[in-house]
């Protein structure tokens, strides 16, 4: 009866360490050369983004391009959320900038400066546009779970 005992502990042992190496081995599964071609895509939009010869339209494009690049394909919210807080800066009232800070900054639990930004781009904005205002609307329903501001929102003019 003393070999039962030492039998499942091995056996649970060797278990564990199965375990272990298949966790460790996990990242390694997945294309190298994908993740290398996803990252030498994203520092081209970045440097597309930093080079003050363009315009500002073009930079912000290209900074929203490295932004869903590293959301979607790196799978890095936090770094996507600066990107779409970086060409938030050069065009605040882009739909496709704000699109991107509405899908990264909740990723990267930043609802506070996204509920932020989203006002300095419906400022921006001014009565021409409610891009912005609709996405305040929404983020007050949804993830901040206060509906009377978002209540007063739609009564603004």
């Amino acid at each position: 009866m003393d070999e039962a005992p030492q039998f499942l502990l091995i056996g649970g042992a060797v278990i564990f360490l199965g375990f272990v190496a298949l966790q460790a081995m996990w990242p390694l599964s997945g294309s190298r050369g994908d993740r290398k071609a996803a990252r030498d895509k994203h520092s081209a939009a970045v440097s597309r983004g930093s080079d003050k010869a363009r315009s500002e339209a073009e930079r912000s494009t290209s900074l929203v391009e490295a932004g869903r690049i590293a959301l979607d394909e790196l799978k890095r919210p936090r770094l996507a959320a600066r990107h779409a807080e970086w060409a938030h800066r050069l065009t605040p009232t882009s739909h496709a900038v704000i699109d991107l800070l509405l899908e990264t900054l909740p990723k990267a639990r930043r609802l506070r400066a996204l509920e932020r930004l989203l006002w300095l781009s419906a400022d921006a904005e001014g009565s021409k546009g409610s891009h912005a205002r609709g996405a305040l609307i929404r983020l007050y329903e949804g993830p901040m779970k206060l509906p009377a501001r978002a209540r007063a929102l739609r009564h603004w003019a």
